[in-house]
């Protein structure tokens, strides 16, 4: 309640920009996607970030700005999945937002993966301890952006996305994803080389956020 009556009160001030936007309004949560929106939209849309680098997604806690931005939105792009960016939800319904919603994990085909076996393991970070618990309870682990074929499948829906719902724009959003994935599609390439010679070995990682990425490149998660 409180947070509908600060942006009803921030819609009355002075210079006021909800729902006055000229450009495509693209609110993404975490940065990872963000970045490849980024990419995708150029200068074509504003595109805003919620959760700042560095921050815990466990820890969110939203801005009057990100209320105004998620109000404001024509579309939100968020990972999906189990409680890594879950904390959007009651945001986008308390804003009032019509914004299409888009969760990646629940679009995209991937092998989903669990790690329960990272809860036991004492370097797991303290900041993430909710998410190894939920991981160890048997939630796949969110992070498939990490294997470079899953996020060009994500790029990819992305692009149509955009192109769909800002159609005035939707030859320079398709250029725009066909760079990205000729892109990423080096980058897999560049990555299989480079792991070839190690193929097999043992990969301890300080956080429990790879199993994607091992197991695209072939390496031994412990």
């Amino acid at each position: 309640m409180m947070k509908r009556l600060l942006l009803t009160l921030l819609l009355l001030l002075p210079g006021s920009t909800l729902a006055q936007q000229d450009r495509f309004q693209v609110v993404v949560t975490i940065h990872p996607w963000y970045d490849l929106v980024r990419q995708l939209s150029g200068d074509l849309a504003d595109v805003h970030r919620l959760l700042p680098v560095g921050a815990s997604p466990h820890h969110y806690d939203p801005t009057a700005r990100d209320i105004i931005q998620v109000a404001s939105a024509d579309l939100i792009v968020r990972n999906g999945g189990a409680f890594l960016d879950d904390w959007v939800l009651p945001l986008f319904s308390g804003s009032g937002s019509q914004a299409r919603l888009l969760a990646i994990a629940d679009e995209v085909d991937f092998e989903p993966l669990g790690t329960a076996h990272d809860h036991d393991h004492a370097h797991v970070d303290a900041v993430d301890h909710d998410a190894s618990v939920h991981e160890s309870e048997g939630y796949a682990n969110p992070r498939i952006w990490l294997d470079v074929t899953i996020a060009m499948d994500a790029v990819a829906l992305l692009g149509a996305t955009l192109a769909e719902l800002d159609p005035g724009n939707a030859e320079a959003y398709r250029h725009n994803t066909d760079l990205l994935l000729s892109d990423l599609a080096e980058l897999d390439a560049q990555l299989l080389e480079l792991l070839e010679p190690v193929r097999g070995e043992v990969f301890v990682p300080f956080h429990d956020a790879w199993p994607y990425f091992a197991e695209r490149y072939g390496l031994d998660l412990q």
